[in-house]
């Protein structure tokens, strides 16, 4: 018999992640028996302790003293490994499987690899040590699907090409894009832990949303119309009496259906824009209706409309109030498509990411982006912040809108230069991580708070490049 050969099944005592190996392995931590000497005193305690559940857990097996032994060894050893390394346990105690993951990808050098069978071969590494540790069987699948993803970015992406295969974004994962877009644009240095959180915010807000959405609906066309009625041509062009008089005859159809008082507009030839009309109604339709407090929700709902007005600007000004309520109507029925656990893995994937994600999305092409390209065709460094405010400034020349606030389109202005860096003006030689500290030169705070997975190595450092070939993301 050979002890490596794999065309033999192991028995539960043998195989780590059985259910006998793991509740051995619970049970001498929780005794905290890890940290002591092995003795003939210490071997009859734990038979003592053990053996009755034991017995009533697994009645077809028997519980030896060199069994228990040979568990315990295995538990101290590691117990002892770990309290050697400052970052390996949690303040809780428990594995840190991001310190895990990160010190084994450090060890990752030279020579060629199959990526995919790597990230295995580093979960089974770490899957292993939290049954031995926490007497948990490990989801080496996740565990995988993680290292996998981090590969991704320490390695060229010209490495990962021999495998490449072709594989559809889920329809969950494309909604945790959206969000990630959404968070990074608004707050660009947000931590691993924050973006987790926010994630987990949005999800839990979603999930939950019962909110009539037409009311929200209505009382953003109130808002907005009442920014862009001073902007309209008949403000601009028409005298006081005649505003006056065309407030009169829409006073008493108010009631009416918005269509309409359009339609009568066209009947009785009324010399106004049907636009500027609509924009008169909504206005006058605030006098009648008490604005309601801002709430987070809402807030939400506001954001997107205005994500998509920046985004398509030369659309009619309801459009983007139109597309909130699809895209909360959708996002509510795809929040409601898997488990909390199953959200809880992707999130994790994605937030442990950050935005270094952006270099393998490819967002629709928009007015900042096109400037964006503009600019990468000319050999501007998008690292450069000092195009943020040039991309804004070209923007709202040609865009301006009372509705949306030039501080938001800064934001936004920033975030598509640095989506640019990342998927635009990068190379199929460039490493993900190298471009972060490119266009990050000047961060002063701890990089792994953002990247807790990732090793950030020196440039100049004693790792060889990793070779390997593996998938493409997304």
């Amino acid at each position: 018999m050979y002890e490596n050969d794999l065309t033999l099944p192991l028995t539960p005592f043998q195989d780590p992640y059985s259910d006998v190996s793991l509740f051995l392995s619970k049970k001498i931590k929780l005794l905290g028996s890890a940290g002591t000497e092995w003795s003939h005193q210490l071997q009859d305690e734990l038979l003592h302790k053990i053996t009755p559940e034991f017995v009533k857990k697994f009645p077809d097996h028997r519980l030896g003293a060199s069994t228990l032994k040979k568990t315990w060894e295995k538990v101290a050893h590691l117990s002892q490994l770990l309290h050697q390394q400052n970052e390996a346990l949690t303040s809780c105690g428990k594995l840190n499987l991001h310190f895990l993951i990160r010190e084994n990808l450090k060890t990752v050098a030279g020579g060629t690899f199959n990526p995919f069978l790597l990230a295995q071969q580093i979960a089974l590494k770490i899957g292993e040590a939290l049954a031995t540790y926490e007497g948990m069987k490990p989801e080496i699948e996740h565990l995988t699907e993680i290292i996998w993803t981090a590969l991704h970015h320490i390695a060229p992406p010209i490495h990962f090409q021999a495998h490449r295969t072709k594989k559809t974004i889920d329809i969950k994962d494309r909604l945790l894009a959206k969000w990630l877009v959404d968070i990074l644009t608004l707050e660009p240095a947000i931590s691993y832990h924050d973006l987790s959180k926010n994630l987990h915010e949005k999800l839990d807000f979603f999930q939950n949303l019962k909110h009539d959405l037409s009311s929200w609906a209505k009382e953003l066309s109130m808002n907005w119309s009442a920014a862009l009625l001073p902007h309209t041509h008949l403000f601009q062009t028409e005298s006081s009496t005649a505003i006056q008089k065309l407030r009169q005859w829409v006073q008493p159809k108010l009631s009416d259906d918005l269509q309409d008082i359009k339609t009568e507009a066209i009947i009785s030839k009324k010399n106004v824009l049907l636009n500027d009309l609509e924009i008169l109604v909504w206005t006058m339709r605030r006098q009648l209706t008490p604005p309601q407090i801002p709430t987070p929700h809402f807030e939400e709902f506001e954001q997107e409309a205005k994500f998509h007005l920046i985004h398509h600007p030369q659309r009619h000004w309801k459009s983007p109030i139109d597309h909130a309520i699809s895209y909360m109507k959708k996002a509510n029925e795809i929040s409601k498509l898997a488990t909390k656990i199953e959200w809880a893995k992707r999130i994790e994937k994605w937030a442990l990411q950050g935005e270094l994600a952006l270099r393998n999305l490819q967002l629709p092409k928009t007015p900042l982006l096109h400037y964006v390209y503009a600019m990468h065709a000319k050999n501007r460094s998008l690292a450069d912040p000092a195009l943020t405010p040039q991309l804004r400034e070209q923007y709202l020349y040609r865009y301006r809108s009372p509705i949306v606030e030039p501080s938001f389109v800064h934001k936004v202005a920033d975030f598509t230069r640095k989506y640019g860096w990342y998927y635009l003006a990068s190379t199929p030689k460039d490493i993900t991580i190298e471009r972060w500290k490119q266009f990050h030169t000047d961060m002063k705070s701890d990089p792994l708070s953002q990247f807790p997975i990732l090793p950030f190595l020196p440039r100049k450092n004693k790792y060889r490049p990793i070779r390997m070939n593996g998938t493409e993301s997304h």
